[in-house]
C-alpha cells in the first residue's frame, strides 16, 4: 500500500491544486496588461471556470477509470501537462481567451487528479489507514498551492513563459513515472 503511495499519489497529488493555483492566479497576472483594470474580475471568472469544470468531471472519474483500465489519474496527468504546456505558450501572448481556455484544461485535470487519487487512496489503504492515509494526501494535494507563489518568486530570473515550460517538463516526468506504476504495480 505505500509503495503503491510512494510511486503513483507522491508524483501526482501536488499537481491537483498546482493545477488550479496556476489557472487562476498565474494566468490572471499574465495578461493584466490586456485585462486592465478588469483583472480581478477575469481572475474570478477563471476561478470559477477551473473548479467549476474541475468538479463538473469528477463525476466521470470512474467511467474514465473503466475506459483506460484504471488510468484516470495518467489521464489527468497528461492534461495537466498539456494544460502547462499551453500556459507557456499563453505567457507571451499575453492573450486572455487562451489563458481562459489554459484554465479549462487545467481545471479538467485538476477534477480528474483529485478523484483518481482519492481513488487509488481508498483501494489501497486499511479501513485503519483511511483517514490518515487521506490526510497525507490532501496535504501533498495542497502543497501545490505553493506554486504559483514560488512562479512569482523567480519572475526577476524566469518569465512566466520559461517557467511554465519547466513546469510542463517536470509535470511530464511525473506523468511518466506515474505511468510506469500504473502499467507495472
Amino acid at each position: 500500500a505505500h509503495r503503491t503511495f510512494l510511486r503513483l499519489i507522491v508524483p501526482a497529488a501536488p499537481w491537483v491544486f498546482g493545477a488550479a493555483g496556476v489557472a487562476y492566479a498565474v494566468m490572471p497576472a499574465i495578461v493584466q496588461g490586456e485585462m486592465g483594470e478588469w483583472t480581478t474580475l477575469y481572475a474570478t471568472v477563471l476561478t470559477v471556470v477551473t473548479l467549476g469544470v474541475g468538479a463538473l468531471v469528477q463525476n466521470i472519474v470512474p467511467w474514465i477509470n473503466r475506459l483506460t483500465g484504471g488510468r484516470a489519474l495518467v489521464v489527468g496527468l497528461g492534461l495537466m501537462t498539456v494544460g502547462m504546456g499551453l500556459g507557456a505558450v499563453a505567457a507571451p501572448l499575453a492573450d486572455p481567451i487562451l489563458a481562459f481556455v489554459v484554465a479549462i484544461v487545467l481545471g479538467i485535470a485538476y477534477g480528474i487528479c483529485v478523484v483518481a487519487g482519492l481513488i487509488i487512496v481508498q483501494a489501497i489503504a486499511s479501513p485503519q489507514e483511511l483517514a490518515g492515509i487521506t490526510g497525507v494526501y490532501y496535504s501533498i494535494a495542497y502543497s501545490g498551492f505553493l506554486l504559483p507563489t514560488l512562479l512569482a518568486a523567480l519572475l526577476p530570473v524566469l518569465s512566466y513563459t520559461v517557467s511554465l515550460a519547466a513546469v510542463a517538463v517536470i509535470c511530464l516526468g511525473c506523468l511518466t513515472a506515474v505511468a510506469i506504476s500504473t502499467k507495472h504495480p
